[in-house]
This record gives structure tokens, C-alpha cells and sequence, in this order.
């Protein structure tokens, strides 16, 4: 009986350093578990956040506190016409629209629609240049281009053309909803 208790010392020794085996063990799979919980939470919060950088880059670049005043519209309008060498007759029509607002946004878009006739696409695209980088802050957002009427004033060497265009400018204008009166 002697030489079997040796043994079994030897196997609780086993069963012991097997148990705080087990138990260390154990304590590893929970820190591993809590770490990769915490960095799943992390990857949701970060891909939220890229989102919602996503989405403010697509929105708008520069507003302006204010509408444009017509006056001031048309003066910008006539110096974009002089610096393209645009003559005055080549614009028709100018058609301030009344601004909207931009979804659930603190902005409203104006719409300001312009006509012009007997243009060349240089001269145009020299116009569309000056105005859209002059202080007003207006991007074009439609333009189409139709064939010059049969009376046209415009010398045969260049093609002219007639074109229709929508500039857009962006109003900084938080909302406030209206106030119940009780």
C-alpha cells in the first residue's frame, strides 16, 4: 500500500496543475471574448462615423448667409458676360426662383434660371467659369444646349448655339419649427 500513495500524489499534482490549467485557461477565453466584444463595438462605431463623414462630404461646400438680392445677381451675371466677351443680347432672361429647402437640412437652395442665345461653347464655358468662381457661390446644375435660331446675327466661321441653364446657390437657414401658442 505503500508504493501506491506516491501515485496518487503524483495524480492530484497532475489533476491540480491540470485544473489551474483549466482555470487559466478559462480566464484567457473570457479576457478574449471581452477584447474581441470591445473591438466589435469599436468597428460598429467607427463604420457609423465613416458614414456620417460620407454623408457631410456630400453636402454642401460653402453657403451663404443670405439669398441673393436680384441686383446683386445681375451684376454678377453682367461681369461673368463681360469677362467671357459675351455680348448684352446673348442674355435673354434671368429667373430668380424662390429658394427651397434642402431635405431635413439647415439649408435652402436658390434656383436662379438664365437663357441665352447665340453663344459659342467657349464663350459659355468661359461665362460659366467666372460665375460659378465669383463670390456668389453658385454651381450649375442643368444646362442644355439647342441650335441657334435661323435668324441669327452670328458669323458663319463659329457655331453658335442657344442654352438654357439652372445655377443653384446654397442659404445657410437653420429650421425652426413654429411654435405652438397655447
Amino acid at each position: 500500500m505503500v508504493r501506491h500513495l506516491p501515485r496518487r500524489w503524483a495524480w492530484r499534482a497532475v489533476l491540480a496543475a491540470l485544473a489551474v490549467l483549466a482555470g487559466w485557461s478559462w480566464t484567457q477565453l473570457a479576457a478574449s471574448r471581452l477584447a474581441a466584444e470591445t473591438a466589435a463595438a469599436d468597428l460598429r462605431q467607427c463604420q457609423v462615423m465613416a458614414d456620417q463623414i460620407k454623408k457631410l462630404s456630400s453636402g454642401p461646400q460653402k453657403a451663404s448667409l443670405e439669398a441673393h438680392s436680384i441686383q446683386g445677381l445681375a451684376r454678377a451675371v453682367e461681369q461673368s458676360a463681360k469677362d467671357a466677351n459675351l455680348p448684352v443680347e446673348a442674355l435673354t432672361g434671368i429667373t430668380p426662383q424662390p429658394s427651397q429647402r434642402v431635405g431635413a437640412s439647415a439649408y435652402r437652395e436658390q434656383q436662379i434660371r438664365l437663357r441665352l442665345r447665340d453663344v459659342t461653347i467657349r464663350q459659355l464655358v468661359l461665362f460659366l467659369d467666372s460665375l460659378t468662381q465669383s463670390e456668389t457661390n453658385m454651381k450649375v446644375a442643368d444646362l442644355w444646349l439647342y441650335a441657334p435660331e435661323a435668324d441669327s446675327n452670328t458669323p458663319a466661321a463659329e457655331e453658335s448655339w442657344g442654352a438654357e441653364l439652372t445655377l443653384t446657390h446654397l442659404i445657410f437657414s437653420p429650421y425652426t419649427p413654429p411654435s405652438n401658442p397655447r
